[in-house]
């Protein structure tokens, strides 16, 4: 399977480098203008839209057959290697913060923390109204605490996703019942880390958490930079932090603006449009399962990597509008739309990177079996396959040509299997260098 990569090359997989100027609003050029590097203006649009999804209350996107309402609220995962730059991330703060003040004197929050219990995740969303944004750049904290019974929430964010109602129920006394029901609610997440924080967080291929994450995978590193050693005497006004600093109180209006509204601003593709995104999800889905062979699960991730385009189709035209200047029905733009179909191309390689780094549920189970066990669980899983690839009658060179072709495994790998087929009567090897498949 990992030799059937669903990727083209890594300079393929970059998200800004085929915009053009003026391509997006110009909210997010701004953000995306302090960084040099490719993979840092990656992270800091998909962050940036992630944020900006929390701040578009009342704004809805129709799905699905039949039609479900969703909310343009994104879940975003960036998986880089050690100092690969996901620190950029940590500008989200100064970009919510403005609302976070805001919400502050109303006793709610916007950002929740992952260091959270279910318990306090739960009531910290349904005191915000259902609606929260989390941003954590070392996603082991959020698997460490839901490797505790009372700390997993990871069905929360599966929940949320669609929003399906969330209900709880405790006992806070001898006869009193605590009752909190959250009917949609309407969860963004930004959360990064190191590829072997990857699967802690996830688990496994099936477990349904990973296709509701817009995933964004870095291989490549950052070189050293000589100028961060370099002393300034004075802050810079063009800094991250200042050019966030002004985006976080441009986003306030727009929140202040969607919020004060009665009725809810629908976002709509155009019918030529919905046609021409069908037909590329069509060929990717055909691509995937058909020709790549992609496992099983990566059918959930094409359908909701759908959803999750859509929303960030809401978000770019949102960003687009002057706040106060909005009918109740808007459309995609033609320049936003041109950027959807890049993103959904390329998203849906990211994803399947992410897919082949996860394992299947069979090879989550194996992990908890004894070592001994696995390793001869291992050995005849591929000795199996490797008996499936070679013919009736074959020579010991032609079955290391087929290991490697078919494999990827070397002869020595392959004399290893070949004994233990021997060794279990599914060849016999009554001459030197030949072999013959037995009559089962």
């Amino acid at each position: 399977m990992e030799s059937n990569r669903f990727v083209a090359p890594l300079d393929d997989l970059y998200l800004t480098t085929e915009l053009e100027h003026g391509q997006l609003p110009l909210f997010l050029e701004k953000a995306i203008s302090v960084a040099e590097l490719p993979t840092q203006q990656d992270m800091l649009l998909l962050g940036t839209l992630t944020t900006a999804s929390f701040a578009l209350p009342h704004v809805r996107i129709l799905h699905g057959n039949p039609q479900h309402s969703y909310s343009p609220a994104l879940m975003t995962l960036v998986v880089a290697p050690p100092a690969a730059g996901k620190g950029v991330l940590n500008y989200m703060h100064q970009l919510i913060s403005p609302i976070q003040d805001k919400l502050k004197l109303r006793g709610k929050t916007a950002v929740i923390p992952a260091n959270s219990s279910s318990a306090a995740f739960l009531d910290l969303l349904a005191m915000n109204d259902g609606t929260g944004l989390m941003i954590e750049t070392e996603m082991d904290v959020l698997s460490q605490i839901w490797k505790n019974d009372f700390g997993n929430y990871s069905h929360l964010f599966r929940q949320a996703f669609e929003h399906e109602s969330i209900r709880r129920a405790r006992k806070s006394g001898a006869h009193a019942l605590n009752y909190t029901e959250i009917p949609t609610p309407n969860l963004s997440a930004i959360l990064s880390g190191t590829p072997n924080q990857l699967k802690p967080l996830l688990v496994n291929r099936e477990n349904g958490l990973a296709s509701r994450f817009l995933p964004y995978m870095v291989e490549d590193i950052i070189p050293f930079d000589r100028r961060a050693l370099k002393n300034g005497d004075r802050v810079q006004k063009n800094s991250a932090v200042s050019v966030f600093h002004e985006l976080g109180k441009e986003l306030l209006q727009r929140w202040e603006w969607l919020d004060s509204r009665e009725h809810d601003i629908l976002w709509s593709l155009t019918d030529e449009q919905s046609e021409q995104l069908g037909d590329l999800f069509d060929d990717g889905y055909r691509l995937a399962m058909e020709e790549l062979h992609l496992p099983d699960a990566f059918d959930a991730t094409v359908k909701r990597m759908a959803v999750i385009i859509k929303r960030i189709g809401a978000i770019l035209t949102m960003l687009r509008q002057e706040p106060g200047e909005c009918s109740d029905v808007v459309y995609c733009q033609d320049e936003d739309f041109r950027t959807l179909v890049m993103l959904s191309e390329k998203l849906l390689r990211h994803a399947a990177l992410m897919t082949l780094m996860l394992p299947d549920e069979e090879e989550k189970l194996q992990e908890l079996r004894p070592e001994s066990e696995t390793r001869h669980q291992n050995v005849e899983n591929r000795a199996c396959e490797l008996y499936g690839f070679l013919p009736e009658k074959f020579s010991t060179s032609e079955a290391y040509a087929t290991g490697l072709e078919r494999m990827g495994i070397k002869s020595r790998t392959v004399d290893k299997y070949l004994g233990y087929l021997v060794e279990n009567e599914k060849l016999s090897n009554q001459m030197k260098g030949q072999y013959e498949k037995t009559k089962q």
